[in-house]
């Protein structure tokens, strides 16, 4: 039994055309206008990308952007909060006394 989408095309189908940049219900134009700019509406079927007024793409990029801020303080910051390491001691050196 083959899933089928709202559009018609299977799943698999969908991830294709998405990969090649293309309108993913219905596979006949480009669609790119940047790189956080959610493409225009296609102008064959219609299929709109902006469901709601770019708050979703902000977001993510304000999340990464602190999200790899305190990744970096945190790397930095949290070595030099651990206590110091000492090795053990290996105790009093024994000479061989055959060894010349």
């Amino acid at each position: 039994m083959t899933r089928r989408t709202a559009g018609g095309a299977n799943p698999l189908t969908i991830l294709l055309r998405g990969a090649v940049l293309r309108c993913p219900r219905c596979g006949r134009r480009t669609l790119s206008s940047g790189w956080i700019k959610p493409p225009d509406p296609c102008p064959d079927c219609g299929l709109s990308f902006d469901r709601d007024n770019d708050a979703t793409v902000g977001w993510i990029i304000v999340n990464l952007g602190i999200t790899e801020i305190l990744f970096v303080l945190f790397g930095f910051t949290a070595p030099s909060a651990w206590p110091p390491f000492k090795p053990a001691d290996p105790g009093p050196r024994r000479r061989n006394p055959q060894a010349r």
